[in-house]
């Protein structure tokens, strides 16, 4: 019994430290769409057509960009490639520029 409490819970550890990987890209993923549209931004400061589903190794990214002519609000979501039987692992970040 001891045997068997003692591998549920490892893998009950490593289903959760595979989970926290997927999340950590998908914020590695938010973060490089906030940069590309950086990039985009000081070549082009009128530019607000953002990205949609852009690819990224396994992940993607998309990325809007608020109206205002100022500092727009740059909104990014990473998704990071999904885990079998879970959701997509997503995490998304909000900036003024």
């Amino acid at each position: 019994m001891f045997a068997g409490t003692v591998a549920y819970t490892l893998r009950s550890y490593s289903k959760e430290s595979i989970v926290q990987r997927r999340l950590y890209e998908a914020q590695a993923l938010a973060e490089a769409g906030v940069q590309d549209a950086m990039l985009q931004l000081v070549s082009t400061a009128s530019w607000r057509t953002g990205f949609s589903s852009k690819a990224l190794g396994k992940g993607l990214y998309t990325v809007t960009l608020s109206t205002h002519t100022g500092r727009p609000w740059i909104t990014a979501t990473g998704y990071a490639p999904t885990l079998a039987l879970l959701a997509r692992p997503v995490r998304t970040l909000k900036l003024q520029v």
